[in-house]
């Protein structure tokens, strides 16, 4: 059994999942609030009270980047350390991925019932891109690289936000007063 979760800065979604062969099953799901837990900690101990046996791993998609062991959550404050995780969990093995690199890992997965396709093209070649907005924008860049697809995560919803024309400068103008430090384009967004 395995621990799924889905960590943003206003929500987290976990799942129970079993594998077996190449397919996997949600044995249970639920979603939480972040703003009512202190910690990951907090929100895992609630999902999986009274579920009986313990996953033997987890994985979580978090909205940050992953640079270090410890996470430092982008639009929440909240740090997550995954050996901390799993001793406090009783989870063996803890892993901590970029969340639109999971999503970008899973999109083979997806139904295509409900996809809107925005503008019309060809693809150019074989590197696709998944943008993502919700609490902050997330970015992934997904290379085909040997004949298997690569996934990149990307912060690069944090650039900053570079005016085109003069209703834009206004924006520009309007988010400083706002975010005095840095407009980035997820401030925009």
């Amino acid at each position: 059994m395995i621990l799924a979760g889905d960590v943003g800065g206003t929500k987290v979604a976990l799942a129970l999942v079993e594998h077996g062969g190449s397919r996997f099953r949600i044995l249970r799901e639920d979603r939480y609030a972040t703003e009512e837990f202190e910690s990951l900690v907090a929100v895992v101990e609630r999902f999986l009270a009274g579920a009986g046996d313990r996953p033997e791993r987890a994985c979580f998609g978090v909205a940050a980047p992953i640079v270090d062991e410890t996470v430092a959550m982008t639009n929440l404050d909240w740090e997550v350390d995954p050996e901390e995780l799993a001793a406090a969990t009783g989870i063996p093995h803890v892993t901590l991925i970029n969340d639109l690199a999971a999503a970008a890992w899973g999109i083979d997965a997806v139904s295509l019932e409900g996809v809107e396709t925005l503008s019309e093209g060809e693809p150019l070649g074989s590197t696709a891109a998944l943008v993502a907005a919700g609490t902050g924008l997330g970015m992934a860049i997904v290379p085909r690289s040997g004949g298997r697809d690569l996934v990149l995560p990307s912060e690069g919803g944090h650039q900053a936000f570079a005016p085109s024309d003069a209703m834009q400068e206004s924006l520009l103008a309007f988010l400083r007063e706002r975010f005095p430090r840095h407009v980035s384009i997820e401030r925009v967004v």
